[in-house]
């Protein structure tokens, strides 16, 4: 008998983490087909900084946030002018195709980690610890898919502007990469690039977890529950155990909104370490800032560039992943129970 506790408690596990993983692989497909212009046109923002800043004088450099939204419309429409609107869309293939399956990778392991984590005695009495790992854990597995794809998509998406390759599309910039870099060319900011989003991730569910928990208690299918073995009873008696559409969406974004500030420094570094490889290898034009890694572009930017400059790009980052962020977890929130039910019905 106690065996077939066990059993049903690995099923119920494994379902667990099967279903955050298809719930994330069609939340995700949504999410970034919408977003996908505002992200490039962050990613100009970013890189276009450097040189913006070096002839801007002290109190230009002091932008407010008007001005900063003013530098977001004048870039979406320099890129249709110059581009067209498939300006706005370069790299999206390769996200998209690439995020899906790097997505699923995301929420499942998020999931795992939660599940074998939170049956510890010290871990359910500070979950919050276990969100912050859980975040990183899962950024650290999906970056393993997920950061070619990124090269390769912010690559296409600043090439007008850095000038340092000439892709003609992103199964091109995949050869000329492996061509003339290696495969290692596609990994080079592997570590910048966890220890971006891996405090993004991290804080991210930290944030959400404690905003859902504002509108459910014991939600058994929820990011909240602390272990599988939880009493089930406590939870089929809680009159709040399902979070509903439009508030998931509400915890996403003033989460999403949080982690994508205090991050933005990171995120800032990591982008230019990226794009740099390219001025550097491809022979184009030099770009005009040079890092040895992730904590050296933080603090270039902050001294040649003054502490303001690390959050250029913050404005048009919270307009990226707020939405992104809110339809991916509201929509995973939302399929999630169902695919759970399907899975569970099946295993019967």
């Amino acid at each position: 008998m106690v065996q077939t506790k066990d059993n049903q408690g690995q099923k119920s596990a494994a379902n667990s983490t099967l279903t955050s993983s298809i719930s994330g692989l069609i939340a995700s497909s949504v999410g970034k087909t919408i977003v996908h212009p505002v992200d490039t046109i962050k990613a100009k923002l970013q890189v276009q900084s450097n040189q913006k800043n070096k002839n801007t004088s002290m109190n230009q450099n002091a932008r407010s946030s008007l001005l900063q939204q003013s530098r977001i419309l004048s870039i979406a429409n320099e890129t249709i002018r110059s581009q067209g609107p498939g300006g706005l869309y370069r790299g999206f293939a390769i996200n998209v195709l690439g995020s899906i399956p790097a997505a699923g990778i995301y929420f499942g392991s998020y999931e795992f980690f939660k599940n074998n984590t939170l049956q510890y005695h010290f871990l359910q009495q500070n979950p919050f610890i276990s969100y912050l790992c859980g975040g990183l854990f899962a950024e650290t597995m999906a970056c393993i898919l997920f950061v070619p794809i990124d090269v390769i998509k912010e690559r296409r998406q600043v090439q007008f502007e850095l000038k340092t390759f000439n892709y003609s599309n992103d199964v091109d910039a995949v050869r000329q990469v492996l061509k003339t870099e290696g495969l290692r060319g596609l990994y080079r900011a592997y570590g910048a690039t966890v220890m971006s989003f891996g405090p993004f991730s991290a804080f991210y569910f930290l944030f959400y977890e404690k905003l859902k928990g504002l509108f459910v208690l014991n939600d058994p299918q929820s990011y909240l529950r602390k272990t599988n073995r939880q009493d089930e009873e406590s939870i089929k008696a809680s009159q709040k155990s399902d979070i509903g559409f439009f508030q998931s969406m509400l915890c996403s974004m003033l989460a999403g909104a949080g982690a994508s500030v205090i991050t933005n420094p990171l995120d800032m570094a990591k982008l230019r370490l990226q794009v740099q490889r390219a001025g550097k290898i491809g022979g184009g034009v030099k770009n005009e800032f040079y890092y040895k890694h992730l904590v050296d572009g933080v603090y270039k930017i902050g001294r040649d560039e003054g502490m303001r400059s690390l959050f250029n790009g913050s404005f048009a980052r919270i307009l990226f992943h707020v939405p992104n962020v809110a339809i991916t977890m509201s929509i995973v929130e939302l399929v999630k129970p169902k695919i759970q039910l399907y899975l569970d019905n099946r295993n019967q």
